[in-house]
């Protein structure tokens, strides 16, 4: 809440008097005045020799970063790897990708940051991590062999099946014309997945089996993913109230955040193809106490522990 720094000023003793400012802002709190005020908290502390960095690709950030610029303290600064022009008028940009891992660790090695968060899927699965860590500077993520639970759905999958977690029956194919013939007789709607990222785009919600073909086709012989079509899963349509989850996670403990609902199917009635996301509500009404108890006990607990047991503790963010 405003005013609370207990435990960025426990960061501060950690990091030899180069105290480390993180700021996590519920989703459901991103008014104006509660960011003003958040940051207003956090800048008047009398820490002469921090500095409040924001490094960012996306806009979600903006609320927060513009808010911080407009106090004119000049111990905030926010830097667009690689940026836009959007932003550039706020922010200094640099022009390496987040996926360019060698260049990111290169800028964060000159400039001399301390810690690093490193949020999106590309780079984790990439192995940012563990080439932040590699010269030294400690990171919030998994690192490379962790982050394959969100790179490969493959991988996700016969992981949750091998130690049985709750996932809907499936198939995985690396040979097109077997997936295919097994569409010839697979139940309607079913769901063609890309096994690697696709920026939430990378899952086809088939109606009828010409749909569902040329979705495999679309994956395995266009490459509209690239690589990420490789191999691919065809999985049972399940239908109901959609529920997103992220917690926090050191591999021995797991807390969760805020519930939310995400809307994902372009067009009216959820008729269109899926989406990165084009809106969300929080906390999700369907989220319930005691659905929240039976996610914790039965996926959240049990796949940081099956991840424990493969040698791939996960610490960072995970997602249900």
């Amino acid at each position: 809440k405003p005013g609370d720094l207990a435990c960025q000023r426990v960061a501060s003793a950690a990091f030899a008097y180069r105290p480390l400012v993180s700021i996590v802002v519920p989703c459901y709190k991103t008014d104006r005045v509660y960011l003003r005020e958040l940051l207003d908290s956090v800048l008047a502390q009398s820490y002469d020799n921090w500095e409040l960095l924001f490094m960012d690709a996306s806009p979600e950030w903006d609320a927060v970063a513009n808010l911080a610029a407009s106090a004119n303290d000049e111990r905030v600064r926010r830097i667009g790897l690689p940026g836009n022009g959007g932003i550039a008028k706020d922010a200094t940009c640099v022009d390496i990708a987040a996926k360019d891992v060698e260049g990111v660790v290169a800028f964060a090695k000159e400039k001399g940051i301390d810690f690093a968060v490193v949020a999106p899927d590309d780079p984790l699965v990439l192995g940012m991590v563990d080439a932040l860590n590699a010269i030294g500077i400690p990171c919030f993520g998994p690192d490379k062999k962790a982050a394959i639970l969100e790179g490969s759905k493959v991988f996700s999958k016969n992981l949750m099946k091998k130690y049985g977690i709750p996932t809907a029956a499936y198939e995985v194919f690396d040979d097109m014309e077997k997936a295919l013939a097994y569409l010839e007789t697979a139940p309607l709607p079913t769901v063609v997945k890309a096994d690697g990222l696709a920026l939430g785009k990378g899952v086809i919600i088939a109606e009828t089996k010409e749909q569902a073909q040329d979705a495999v086709r679309s994956m395995m012989a266009d490459k509209v993913f690239g690589a990420s079509g490789d191999h691919v899963v065809i999985e049972e349509f399940m239908t109901g109230p959609e529920v997103s989850v992220l917690a926090f996670t050191d591999g021995k403990t797991m807390v969760p955040m805020v519930s939310a609902m995400d809307h994902k199917r372009a067009l009216d009635g959820d008729k269109g193809l899926n989406t990165g996301g084009m809106g969300t509500i929080a906390p999700n009404p369907f989220y319930t106490e005691a659905v929240a108890k039976e996610c914790m006990e039965k996926i959240f607990v049990p796949t940081m522990e099956a991840m424990n047991k493969e040698g791939r503790t996960f610490k960072g963010c995970s997602s249900v």
